[in-house]
């Protein structure tokens, strides 16, 4: 199943650690690649956001570096 963004908002008052860019193999219509933010909330809050993946192909041993 592959779902794309219905709308794109700003990101939340943070202090960002760390940002990882990824790309994928696949030659689509639109960009192929993933942004991830690493970081501190500035105000602590109730609302989180949850994500999960299904990864194919992919050993434990190279999941593990970076």
């Amino acid at each position: 199943m592959t779902i794309l963004a219905e709308d794109f908002t700003t990101l939340p008052a943070m202090v960002i650690r760390k940002i990882g860019w990824g790309a994928g193999y696949k030659d689509l219509k639109i960009p192929n690649v993933l942004k991830v933010y690493l970081g501190d909330m500035e105000k602590p809050n109730e609302n989180f956001v949850v994500m999960e993946t299904n990864i194919d192909d992919c050993s434990g041993e190279v999941l593990g570096q970076g």
